[in-house]
């Protein structure tokens, strides 16, 4: 949860350790027992020049906007296609970046989660590092594998169809 006003902007993360606790209760269960009483963590709670508020709100607002961000993504790419006077290899190398792209995702979000369980020296709290960022991130790194996948396949299939004659020029 992002709150911003004109001078405060605080990130908190409310109910963390139910949600962690049920995450983390079959491998270590008194771990999770002393993690769910654990209620509310402000990650972030800094204050903000009010001039900068106006930027800080877009910023929060971008999620909102994901499902129109994907609709014009896809309204582009099927653009290039129209326009495009190859479009085979126009389909081929939009499906390659979206391999790229999903890998990358996967690899950034594999780093991440290294670099913060590394910060804590016990097995408990890297348990517990772990199990948060797989509960608030691990959907990035489903999406990163499953973008790659669509686009290695869209690329394998764009590319057989123009060997065997069957693509559109």
């Amino acid at each position: 949860m992002v709150k911003d006003n004109a001078d405060q902007l605080t990130l908190a993360l409310p109910g963390i350790g139910t949600i962690i606790a049920s995450r983390i209760t079959s491998d270590a269960p008194q771990l999770g027992a002393t993690v769910g009483n654990v209620g509310t963590i402000t990650v972030l709670d800094v204050p903000i020049p009010p001039s900068d508020a106006k930027d800080l709100h877009h910023l929060v607002s971008f999620g909102r906007d994901a499902p129109e961000l994907l609709i014009a993504t896809l309204a582009l790419l099927l653009l290039a296609l129209a326009i495009s006077p190859r479009r085979d290899k126009t389909l081929i190398r939009l499906a390659l970046g979206a391999t790229v792209c999903g890998l990358a995702l996967v690899a950034i979000y594999l780093a991440g989660r290294g670099i913060v369980v590394n910060e804590f020296q016990t097995p408990d709290g890297q348990a517990v590092a772990r199990a948060a960022w797989s509960t608030y991130l691990g959907s990035l790194e489903t999406w990163g594998f499953v973008l790659a996948a669509a686009g290695a396949i869209t690329a394998a299939v764009a590319k057989l169809t123009r060997r065997m004659g069957l693509a559109p020029v």
